[in-house]
């Protein structure tokens, strides 16, 4: 009787071991390509957002229309949050879009903003008058849906839920804020929670 050698043996668990760690290698790499594609994936539209400097824009959106398409020379209305921190002070001396010829400032009652100086309740904006909308150190300027909110005047393309337009915000001090901002969807998510002054960086 004879004995096998051992060698052959320890060299066959050597290869099997190696094969498992290829397998579980592969396993892994596979496993992160799909983390990296599932990280690619994006939240539904819920108002973009962008800091400059000491300003923090937040939740710039174009409202939700009402009957599912703001039509090519219509008006649409703008809502967005602007924040300043404790050492910032700023002028908001205009606001354009590439959907529009132009964007005021509409005033509903008493508006906690400086709007622009045919802005008012009665009165429709007038598209050549300048914006002034001062903007304090530690300050947060709000338009939105029942109170002063921006409008899109005289669009110059259909508008429908899901799409984007370019809009320029511009500074005395922090000069021209372009971000892509989307028009609203029914149902998507609440905008984020607005920074405090204290927190914009």
């Amino acid at each position: 009787m004879s004995c096998l050698p051992v060698r052959p043996a320890a060299h066959r668990i050597a290869l099997i071991v190696a094969t498992g760690a290829v397998a579980t290698s592969l396993l892994s790499a596979c496993g992160a390509g799909q983390i990296a594609q599932t990280a690619r994936q994006v939240a539904p539209i819920e108002g973009s957002q962008i800091n400059r400097g000491g300003i923090a824009i937040r939740n710039a959106e174009v409202a939700t229309p009402p009957g599912g398409t703001y039509a090519v020379g219509g008006d649409a209305p703008l809502y967005v949050a602007i924040a300043t921190d404790d050492q910032t002070s700023d002028t908001l001396t205009g606001v354009t879009s590439n959907a529009a010829p132009s964007v005021n400032v509409v005033s509903l009652g008493t508006a906690s903003v400086a709007a622009t100086p045919s802005a008012s309740a009665s009165a429709a904006p007038s598209t050549s008058a300048p914006m002034d909308v001062r903007l304090a150190p530690a300050s947060l300027t709000e338009f939105k849906d029942g109170s002063a909110y921006l409008q899109l005047r005289g669009l110059t393309r259909t508008l429908t839920p899901g799409t984007t337009v370019r809009v320029t915000f511009s500074f005395a001090r922090a000069g021209d804020v372009t971000l892509d901002v989307p028009v609203a969807t029914p149902g998507t998510p609440g905008p984020r929670p607005t920074p405090s002054p204290a927190e914009v960086q």
